[in-house]
């Protein structure tokens, strides 16, 4: 499957994010678990979000994104300039299967 950039979502802080389906998370090799709670949500879509390189569940995610609005102006320029440079391959990478072959059969041909 191919990854459409339209579906990052990006948040008033500048932050972005993309929902992802439990069966998205099980195809690049995820278990479905919330990096807040660590319950495991194999019936419901949760949050890919570049910035913690991990997956929420809407509720920890939603308390995640009210902590963004506390965080300094210079923190999150520095975030987002980072987010900005990376997290199109990163997201690629977890929700675009040939992309991610690619990568990985580029990382397995220099070692």
């Amino acid at each position: 499957m191919k990854f459409d950039e339209s579906r990052i979502i990006t948040d008033e802080t500048g932050y972005n994010y993309v929902r992802v389906t439990p069966q998205e998370i099980l195809n690049w090799g995820g278990y479905c678990i919330c990096n807040g709670c660590n319950k495991q949500f194999l019936d419901e879509d949760m949050n890919l979000f570049f910035g913690c390189t991990d997956t929420y569940c809407d509720t920890c995610f939603d308390r995640m994104k009210q902590r963004w609005k506390t965080y300094s102006k210079e923190d999150i320029e520095y975030d987002i300039a980072i987010q900005k440079e990376e997290s199109l391959n990163w997201y690629k990478y977890h929700l675009d299967d040939e992309y991610r072959e690619m990568i990985n059969n580029q990382f397995n041909n220099d070692y």
